[in-house]
């Protein structure tokens, strides 16, 4: 391990290398490593804990750690949202990075959870379907879902007759 400390006027700043040998691991492109910087400081008999990544209850809860993911691309940063949310954490997902795999990581994410959202939707639609309709429409993403479901019942006039009498609206036949 490899250690250096510069200290300013106003801060100090830390840099340290741990040889991937060390930690008994192979580095390999999209791999997730969890990580975190802590500091304990004693100031008499004042105590300032610090660290990176906010944790439950001490530093030792590697569920709730910071993520560094090692070269990734935006599909990767995407896919990995159950990574990020590990140890019960919610709110802000925080990419830091070039400003294009920031924006690309985003869209990646919500692509992801719009796909996922689809397939909650298609499993709700297959379980309240009603038994004489076998077949639906089915897609990628839940957009696409969105708009052939709505193009097929405007285009087919046998299923807005039987949607019409398997949900019937006030003052329509």
């Amino acid at each position: 391990m490899w250690a250096a400390t510069v200290l300013g006027d106003d801060g100090w700043s830390l840099e340290v290398a741990i040889p991937w040998a060390d930690m008994g691991e192979a580095p390999e492109p999209g791999q997730v490593v969890g990580f975190n910087v802590c500091r304990d400081r004693y100031l008499g008999a004042n105590k300032q804990w610090m660290n990176w990544s906010q944790t439950a209850a001490n530093f030792h809860d590697p569920d709730r750690f910071g993520h560094a993911v090692l070269s990734p691309d935006a599909h990767r940063l995407g896919e990995l949202e159950a990574e990020y949310r590990r140890g019960g954490r919610d709110g802000a997902i925080v990419f830091l990075g070039p400003p294009a795999l920031v924006e690309a990581s985003y869209r990646a994410l919500v692509s992801h959870a719009l796909v996922g959202a689809g397939e909650l939707l298609d499993g709700m639609q297959d379980a309240l379907a009603p038994p004489w309709r076998a077949t639906r429409v089915r897609s990628r993403s839940w957009r696409a879902a969105s708009a052939s479901t709505a193009t097929s019942w405007r285009a087919s006039p046998t299923r807005s007759r039987m949607r019409r009498r398997s949900t019937p609206t006030p003052g329509t036949r």
